[in-house]
C-alpha cells in the first residue's frame, strides 16, 4: 500500500511539472478586440481585476448578512453566484469586459480621437506606483506572470 501510494504521488507530482511548464511566448496574444491585440499579460491583467473585485463584493455580502458564522469561515468563493452566473463564468465576463473598455479606449488613443496630457500621464504613473508598491500588487501580479509595465498599460 505505502509503494501504490508514493507511486501515486511521484505521477501525480510529475503531471504537476509537466502542466506547469507550458509556458508561452512573451506579449503572445490571448484575444483580439475590434484590431486590439490583447497580450495574455493584459488578459491575466483583467483577470486578476475582476477575480479581486468579485472577491470583494462577496466578501462584502457575507459581511453584511446576520450569520456571524458564515463570515467567520473561510469563503469557498467558487461554490458562489454574483448577478445570476457563477463565480468563475463572472470572472470571465469581467474579465472579457474590461478588455472591450480597454480595446475601446486603445482605439480612441490610436485614432487621435483622445490624447492624455504629460500631466495626466504621470498621475496614472504615480497612482499605478502607489498600489503596485504600497499596496503591494506586485506580489500577486507578479506571481500571475503580470509584470509591472503591463499594469501600467492597464492602469
Amino acid at each position: 500500500m505505502k509503494i501504490l501510494k508514493r507511486l501515486c504521488a511521484a505521477l501525480l507530482a510529475g503531471a504537476v511539472l509537466l502542466t506547469m511548464s507550458a509556458c508561452h511566448g512573451k506579449d503572445e496574444i490571448a484575444l483580439t478586440v475590434n484590431d486590439v491585440k490583447i497580450t495574455s499579460a493584459l488578459y491575466l491583467n483583467a483577470l486578476l481585476e475582476s477575480d479581486t473585485e468579485a472577491k470583494q463584493r462577496i466578501d462584502s455580502e457575507t459581511s453584511d448578512s446576520s450569520d456571524t458564522s458564515a463570515a467567520s469561515e473561510a469563503t469557498d468563493y467558487y461554490s458562489k453566484t454574483l448577478d445570476g452566473q457563477k463565480y468563475v463564468d463572472y470572472v470571465k465576463a469581467q474579465a472579457l469586459k474590461r478588455c472591450k473598455e480597454y480595446a475601446f479606449y486603445q482605439t480612441l488613443v490610436d485614432n487621435g480621437t483622445i490624447k492624455l496630457t504629460d500631466e495626466e500621464k504621470s498621475e496614472a504613473e504615480q497612482y499605478a506606483n502607489i498600489y503596485w508598491n504600497y499596496y503591494q500588487y506586485n506580489k500577486t501580479y507578479e506571481s500571475n506572470g503580470v509584470a509591472f509595465e503591463t499594469y501600467k498599460k492597464a492602469f
